[in-house]
């Protein structure tokens, strides 16, 4: 909103910087705006009635010690990862130590226990949360007024992409960490930026005459220097903004420190929060840049010769900046090492499923397609019209070639990141410091999931977005503002009426909004159950072999079995590598009783690659065992099932099989077999009415009345054992 004062005042003209404008919200109109931001959440209202938990979510909640309340004390949280993992002792663990966001988990468990319908209220509640501080954050940061704040606010809550973050439950950790790091710049830019000040406090005499309790400016001491004050000031100038930048607020470090720990913060709920440390370092950096390319400096001896010629409280500023940069240096590194330190660092257990780009062979190849992914996140942000759960394997082809048309796609993304940032070099000082601010909220946290530095485990993941689309929706607000430089028409200049807006700019943001409003209502129906998700995104994503794989599962599990097998084959396809459909396809032809035939997919399942990265080694060698039993190959299906055991001797499925198999051969060694099945899975009447079955075939009345009795106390509608049955129940 900053207004142009060029040139000398003509005699009877009222200057524009001189009109009468609200710089702030007035009486009333924060209620206003705030039924209109919960009008944009409203298309998230059929996920107040969603009751499934997909995929990561029954890691992260339902079987997670830290979540269900299996927990020794509070300080697990500090020894187990996100996902419910010791960290300490040496086992494997994907080290993402989360433990706020794991304890809002465990409050939502302390107030409805599991059905996951609170867990889903409380995501959209947050997302509305982290909505209106992105409101406050444009308002405040990026100087924009009520009106540009709140669309800025609206495109946030309903932008596409979040969709990920608010309805796959994991992707809490990115909401809880955007909302810690926004208050953290809030807070940094309040203290050091003389233009936040004054939003800030702006912003907050409205909120007090709202009647929300004490009024935050009073609070602060900031309501009486703005209470007769209703009229926009003229902005400071470049010299000015540096010389206030000098003044007391700037001797106080505590806004620094308090911010620092505000990231600390965001950094529990997920570890992306720790690159607001470099924003903070780029505004201030770039905004020193800025002012010493703005004035005349000779390199080769001008640099004492500058220094001689800036005022006392320009040093002094100056110098300011400088500290408060070597600060925030050498926070980022404590606390980098901190982290890093307490979890031994993070471990990725990445496979050429997840990401096959890190496996390309040709280094080339690897680079192109690195930057075809930077033009796909950035087609993700401006235009989500197609949007999936998964890029993994073969979704996004191997770029080999310059000529690739794909590579348009990064042109125009890379293009579009060097305007926005030579943009943000040219402006005026204040109005460069928010530009360069809204860059930074895009560009640094997407930074770690670039592939620049190392390689990610994701190929392309849409949650990883919800922090850098703060900046963008920032930088829409900015550009499609009213212009600073503009001219009153001749009405205006006689009437003293506000200039119009740009109306084209502006109805294009709106037709945008709505636009995201609508895709993002019709994404949230796709994720009411897994079965909606698998499906309608595998339609959307034939070459990608996780997709297909779970379509495969999801037709599997409701005895669609042509159509799964199609699935598989989509999946063998992309992944030829994987045992994973061959291993499903192999099942289902044993649900079918074409047992020849499933036991030639289970023999390719278990020579290939992958099978361990979803399932256990040992479930492929027990289903080719049962195929072989029940093709009359008797001998080989003992041979897979001791396979199977020898890679998990507390395998209980497979010894109960294995008494089962050997039972007209050896009952003594059957009977041991079924005693070791009960020793592993004591709880499972399926086990012991097979102990009596077996126990009586062998004579031993004593020891099959017994295991019979104990069968009936755990399942008393099962019916009396007459023969020893074998168990296959496909894993899901």
């Amino acid at each position: 909103w900053e207004a142009s004062s060029r040139g000398p005042k003509r005699e009877g003209r009222r200057s524009p910087t001189k009109t009468a404008i609200k710089a702030s919200p007035g009486d009333g109109q924060i209620w206003y705006r705030a039924g209109l931001l919960v009008l944009a959440l409203a298309v998230y209202y059929p996920a107040f009635g969603f009751q499934e938990l997909i995929m990561d979510d029954s890691v992260a909640i339902a079987r997670n010690p830290l979540v269900n309340g299996m927990m020794e004390s509070y300080w697990e949280y500090f020894r187990r990862d996100f996902w419910g993992l010791e960290m300490f002792t040496g086992t494997w663990t994907h080290k993402s130590f989360r433990p706020i966001t794991t304890f809002t988990y465990r409050l939502n468990f302390l107030l409805h226990g599991a059905p996951s319908v609170g867990y889903h209220i409380t995501n959209v509640l947050m997302h509305g949360a982290t909505s209106a501080v992105v409101g406050v954050a444009t308002y405040v940061l990026i100087g924009m007024s009520p009106e540009m704040s709140l669309v800025s606010a609206l495109l946030f809550a309903a932008h596409p992409v979040h969709t990920e973050n608010v309805l796959y439950l994991v992707g809490r950790a990115d909401i809880l960490a955007t909302s810690f790091c926004l208050i953290a710049v809030l807070l940094y830019a309040s203290a050091y930026c003389p233009n936040s000040r004054l939003q800030l406090r702006r912003w907050a005499q409205a909120l007090g005459r709202t009647g929300l309790g004490s009024p935050l400016g009073e609070v602060l001491g900031w309501g009486s220097e703005l209470k007769h004050n209703q009229k926009r000031p003229e902005l400071p100038s470049r010299a000015q903004e540096f010389e206030a930048l000098a003044g007391k607020s700037t001797h106080s470090y505590l806004p620094l420190f308090a911010s620092m720990a505000m990231i600390f913060v965001g950094g529990l709920c997920k570890e992306t929060a720790f690159t607001i440390f470099a924003v903070f370092f780029a505004v201030d950096f770039l905004a020193l840049i800025v002012d010493l390319t703005s004035r005349p400096l000779n390199i080769v001896s001008g640099v004492r010769q500058w220094w001689d010629n800036l005022t006392p409280s320009l040093r002094r500023a100056y110098m300011h900046s400088c500290v408060r940069l070597v600060q925030v240096a050498v926070g980022t590194v404590l606390m980098y090492k901190w982290r890093v330190g307490y979890t031994s660092g993070t471990e990725l257990n990445m496979s050429q499923q997840d990401n096959p780009v890190p496996f390309e062979i040709n280094p080339w190849s690897r680079k192109l397609s690195y930057a075809f992914l930077h033009g796909m996140y950035f087609k993700q942000l401006t235009l989500p019209l197609t949007l999936n759960y998964d890029y993994s394997m073969n979704a996004i082809p191997i770029l080999h070639s310059l000529t690739d048309v794909r590579l348009m796609l990064t042109l125009v993304a890379y293009l579009a990141t060097a305007s926005t940032i030579h943009l943000g070099l040219t402006m005026r000082l204040h109005a460069s410091r928010s530009v360069i601010l809204a860059a930074a909220l895009i560009l640094l946290p997407y930074f770690p999931a670039s592939n620049i530095l190392f390689p990610v485990g994701t190929v392309v993941g849409e949650r990883l977005l919800y922090l850098p689309s703060v900046g963008y929706c920032m930088l829409l607000a900015r550009f499609a503002a009213p212009s600073r430089d503009w001219r009153p028409s001749k009405r205006s200049e006689d009437t003293g009426e506000e200039p119009p807006f740009r109306f084209s700019k502006l109805h294009f943001l709106l037709l945008t909004l709505g636009a995201y409003l609508v895709r993002t209502h019709t994404r949230v129906w796709v994720w009411e159950t897994a079965e909606t998700l698998f499906i309608t995104d595998g339609d959307a994503q034939p070459r990608s072999a996780k997709t297909q794989y779970n379509v495969c599962i999801t037709h599997m599990m409701h005895s669609r079995y042509d159509e799964a097998v199609l699935a598989c084959a989509r999946c063998a396809k992309a992944d030829p590598l994987s045992g994973l459909p061959y291993w499903r396809i192999g099942q289902i032809e044993i649900l079918r009783g074409h047992y020849n035939v499933a036991a030639q997919y289970l023999r390719a399942a278990s020579d290939k690659f992958g099978a361990s990265v979803m399932v256990r080694d040992e479930e492929i060698f027990h289903d080719l065992a049962v195929a072989l039993f029940q093709d009359g190959q008797r001998a080989d299906a003992v041979h897979y099932l001791n396979v199977a055991l020898k890679l998990n001797p507390y395998f209980a499925k497979g010894w109960n099989n294995l008494g089962c198999a050997t039972l007209q051969s050896d009952v003594r060694t059957a009977l041991m077999f079924i005693e070791k099945a009960v020793q592993s899975e004591p709880d499972s009447p399926h086990y012991w009415a097979n102990m009596a079955a077996v126990a009586q075939y062998g004579g031993e009345h004593t020891t099959a009345v017994a295991a019979w009795q104990r069968a009936q106390l755990l399942a008393p509608e099962l019916p009396p054992p007459q023969d020893c049955v074998w168990e296959f129940a496909p894993a899901t």
